[in-house]
């Protein structure tokens, strides 16, 4: 592998290349750089400054490429701000109080050296296992509904109301029904899960690329319910459908390509105090993978089940560790998960927003979950074991890829003010 900085491209101050470097475990590769004479023969002038080399996996790359010349930066901050605040741009925030007394100050001190924490780990994990001795398996409960439903119940945090919010919004409405539009519903399950148990009149336009799909999403809703059903890429959503109260997207939004259009077009099809809802929307890792660190915890958790709760139903065999499949390579699985976050601030303000589930979804999945009999004790334990891991993860920083949330539009709500 080999790149060519040519010193006929037109000039820059600095260039950053990045490489993307094929190692294998335990692979040893030899990294050299050269600078040698470039076309246009100036031997005297071909010279490669190398501000920075950074060589480490992609995710850490942030931060270390922040770590590099720590000296040489730390002096330039300490320089600047040392000067720029007698500027007369900042001369309102300069107040001088040693006429009133001023505040009681001793001699500036070094920072003492950290102390270890003591997290008390042990003992909260015990705690959180104690609280879900409680939390006995539903009647046709499978494994993932259990874990996910033990989860709920360690986070001090709480999923959006969506039923609670959408009977709110028909109280305002003076009877007239509320307009709701769901994108990539497939066949609709939770949407018409959330109606039924809503019950107040809603006309739903359900937008699917799967015809197939859009005949089961029918069969789901409940008698308070006119159905519209539009076959269609949700990649091409615009104003064509008009404007809605409501716009829902349940674990959907994670297919899709052109997040700027859509999330664009969403924005402004919602009327003044409509809202934007993802249910279970994915927005970890790329590809449906896990981020690196959770990774790490979810193979320990999994290494250390038997045999028989690590069969794959998906190839029939027994997996050792997790699989890490990039499911985006061949579809649009998860195809960017990773901007969705990012991408959805551009347009909405978060009105409720609960993120979970770095790992465990993963463990109880559909390659997984018919390994475990919910009325033995036995396997009962293993998921607990495993949500109250995952519970722990989040507490110490761990990536949530599991979102549910309302938002309601910038554009919309300026909108509302131009009408008023």
């Amino acid at each position: 592998m080999s790149l060519r900085l040519e010193n006929a491209q037109p000039q820059a101050g600095m260039r950053e290349v990045l490489l993307d470097l094929p190692l294998a475990v335990d692979e040893v590769w030899k990294l050299e750089l050269r600078c040698e004479p470039g076309p246009q023969g100036q031997g005297d002038a071909d010279w490669l400054a190398l501000i920075g080399l950074v060589v480490c996996a992609g995710e850490e790359l942030p931060l270390l490429r922040a770590r590099s010349h720590h000296a040489w930066r730390l002096a330039n901050e300490i320089e600047h701000f040392s000067h720029v605040y007698s500027n007369a741009f900042y001369r309102d925030r300069h107040v001088d109080r040693r006429g009133e007394g001023g505040a009681a100050m001793g001699p500036v001190r070094s920072l003492p050296v950290s102390a270890s924490l003591d997290d008390a780990g042990e003992r909260v994990r015990a705690a959180l296992l104690a609280r879900l001795q409680d939390v006995p398996p539903r009647a046709g409960e499978n494994a993932y509904g259990y874990a996910t439903r033990m989860l709920g119940k360690l986070i001090p945090e709480r999923a959006p109301d969506f039923v609670g919010r959408l009977r709110q919004m028909f109280a305002s409405r003076d009877g007239q029904p509320l307009r709701m539009l769901a994108l990539c519903a497939g066949e609709a399950a939770v949407e018409g899960q959330v109606l039924a148990q809503a019950d107040v009149p809603v006309e739903l336009c359900i937008v699917d690329v799967n015809a197939g799909l859009l005949e089961q999403a029918a069969l789901r809703m409940p008698p308070s319910v006119t159905v519209d059903r539009v076959l269609g890429d949700a990649n091409d959503i615009g104003l064509q459908l008009g404007r809605f109260d409501v716009i829902c997207i349940t674990s959907g939004l994670h297919h899709l390509v052109e997040l700027e259009r859509v999330l664009g077009a969403i924005a402004k099809m919602l009327r003044p105090g409509g809202e934007f809802w993802l249910i279970g929307e994915q927005v970890g890792r790329n590809g449906n993978r896990l981020w690196p660190e959770a990774s790490d915890m979810a193979n320990r958790v999994f290494a250390a089940w038997p045999e028989a709760k690590r069969l794959n139903h998906n190839t029939g065999m027994v997996d050792k560790l997790l699989p890490d499949v990039d499911c985006s390579a061949s579809s649009f699985e998860g195809i960017r998960s990773q901007d969705i976050l990012g991408q959805v601030d551009r347009h909405f303000l978060p009105v409720a927003r609960y993120l979970r589930n770095a790992f465990l979804w993963r463990l109880v999945d559909v390659a997984y979950a018919a390994n475990f009999d919910l009325a033995a004790a036995a396997d009962r334990e293993l998921l607990m074991d495993a949500v109250v891991e995952e519970a722990m993860h989040w507490a110490c920083g761990g990536r949530g890829t599991e979102l549910h949330a309302v938002y309601r539009s910038k554009w919309a709500d300026m909108g509302g003010l131009a009408l008023a």
